[in-house]
């Protein structure tokens, strides 16, 4: 794995993910569209436009109550958690992904959401990863190789109760919907998230070849 030692929302770290797949865009690979295809193509035929971070109220909520929800994870699990700015994949360099908190020895890898009141109290109802963040959950072991377990936070401390969902490569995940469950092992799917980024790596190299022939 390359890491990259820059600080999250940064400029540089906004060129490092730039023409990458990371955990909020990796639900592309598992659908047969070629939405994930033009993005990446388009930015690596582009160069990167950012000039300020647009942080809307929700995420600089999200962004203000971080150090708090880690400090949770932590006390819970009884593991210290590190900052990380950008962890590429080894084996497709298109991957990659931004940990809210890693330990050390990079074994354990924490994720933390701090949703609205409803969605909140609905993932506390289900006892389960919301289903919007699933990918985002399979990402973080496609991409750290060796990554033993994940903690999945929703912390929201206006609510009586905030839940951890421990994740590990074992784990049964939904990439279904409930209508048309699809179950699967995490480690099988990241085997399906490796396969397609690497197709999707060559076609965006043979489509970049093809345009400047």
């Amino acid at each position: 794995m390359k890491i990259y030692d820059v600080k999250q929302r940064s400029l540089e770290w906004h060129d490092v993910k730039w023409g990458k797949i990371g955990g909020s865009t990796s639900e592309g690979l598992f659908k047969k569209t070629d939405t994930l295809f033009l993005k990446i193509l388009s930015e690596h035929l582009e160069e990167n436009p950012f000039e300020e971070s647009y942080i809307n109220d929700a995420m600089q909520r999200g962004i203000d109550l971080e150090p708090s929800a880690i400090q949770f994870v932590e006390q819970y699990t009884g593991y210290e958690f590190d900052e990380f700015g950008f962890i590429e994949c080894d084996q497709c360099d298109i991957l990659g992904i931004s940990p809210d908190g890693l330990t050390s020895d990079m074994k354990v890898a924490t994720e933390v959401k701090c949703l609205s009141s409803a969605k909140h109290t609905k993932a506390i109802i289900e006892q389960e990863v919301p289903s919007e963040y699933v990918y985002q959950c399979i990402h973080y072991f496609t991409v750290i190789e060796g990554l033993e377990k994940l903690y999945f936070c929703c912390y929201r401390p206006e609510s009586v109760k905030n839940l951890i969902i421990e994740l590990t490569p074992e784990s049964i995940v939904n990439i279904g919907t409930k209508a048309r469950p699809k179950k699967i092992s995490i480690q099988d799917a990241t085997l399906v998230s490796l396969s397609e980024a690497i197709k999707l790596n060559d076609r965006i190299k043979e489509t970049i070849e093809q345009i400047n022939f």
